[in-house]
């Protein structure tokens, strides 16, 4: 009996994505600390003067997620409570409208100047192949680093990046991910300079992006991190999930469809994507002039010589 009532008991937490799951605890944790360093009970009461406490420093989105953990762990809100909480968010949302910046995003112009201004070494044309293939691929940062070898597949000019498991997909099953990837595309090119990096080391590693010294494979936060680095050398002060942004807005710029957009880029709901995309002249039927650029050819390959 004790068994199925453990059951019910973990069942909300077992319920939730694994990243969702880790983000709560957290989200518990500093609540608890902080309660218990003021030596209150820990009961709902002492989480509304934590939320109170928090609406000082933080904005409404890490507001709703500390009642959104605190509902999983500790069950229902009181009437009074859930009134108060909202009521707290709502108003934090409302100061937020004077200060709110739009969200920041990468174009396509950006990141192909950070991949024509690449240094010829191996460590930078790893954390360049992070950044484009971030972008070409819609990657969330836990899916960026998640790949391997064996998900990228070329075929008829194009790139397969198989997700193994996306943020939304909670069976698992996996999904696909098609960039256009033409030999002698910028994509094209730096895929095949790490794989000759690659086959030229020693220690070798199944994840597409790893620690160059030990083949260890490199974290969200160290994906996230180098994001961060390389946008910096561009000028940009932008996250990994600019990328994901900037290029959501690309492909509409480019033509494609709201729901086309929103299948590469394996958002669940049309809100999710809608969030993303700013006004566009060709999303409102508007014809837009294409301008080609001159093709100046292939990178090329240097082989390093020791001193």
């Amino acid at each position: 009996m004790r068994d199925l009532v453990s059951i019910l008991v973990t069942a909300p937490w077992d319920s939730k994505a694994a990243a969702t799951k880790k983000s709560y605890f957290f989200e518990n944790e500093a609540r608890r600390k902080w309660v218990e360093a003021r030596q209150l009970p820990l009961n709902e009461s002492s989480m509304l003067l934590y939320l109170a406490e928090r609406s000082t420093q933080v904005g409404s989105s890490s507001l709703a997620k500390i009642i959104a953990a605190y509902h999983v762990a500790s069950g229902k809100i009181s009437g009074i409570g859930s009134q108060l909480s909202s009521d707290l968010i709502r108003s934090q949302r409302r100061k937020e409208i004077d200060t709110r910046k739009q969200p920041e995003k990468v174009s396509w112009i950006e990141v192909k100047r950070l991949v024509e201004n690449m240094e010829n070494d191996e460590k930078t044309e790893r954390d360049t192949l992070i950044v484009l293939l971030s972008f070409k691929a819609l990657l969330r940062v836990d899916e960026a680093a998640e790949l391997k070898w064996i998900d990228l597949k070329m075929e008829r000019k194009s790139l397969e990046v198989r997700i193994r498991r996306a943020k939304n997909d909670q069976m698992a099953l996996g999904r696909s991910c098609f960039v256009e990837c033409p030999e002698g595309s910028e994509l094209d090119c730096l895929l095949k300079r790490w794989r000759v990096r690659y086959s030229l080391r020693k220690s070798k590693s199944e994840y597409l992006f790893h620690n160059l010294n030990n083949g260890s494979k490199l974290s969200s936060s160290a994906i996230s991190t180098i994001t961060k680095n390389m946008l910096k050398t561009c000028g940009l002060t932008a996250t990994h999930h600019a990328l994901r942004r900037g290029a959501a807005n690309d492909l509409q710029a480019r033509g494609l469809s709201f729901n086309e957009i929103k299948t590469r880029g394996r958002w669940r709901s049309d809100g999710g994507l809608a969030r993303y995309l700013t006004d566009d002249r060709r999303a409102q039927g508007m014809e837009v002039e294409e301008i080609e650029e001159e093709d100046e050819g292939p990178p090329v390959l240097v082989k390093e010589t020791s001193v």
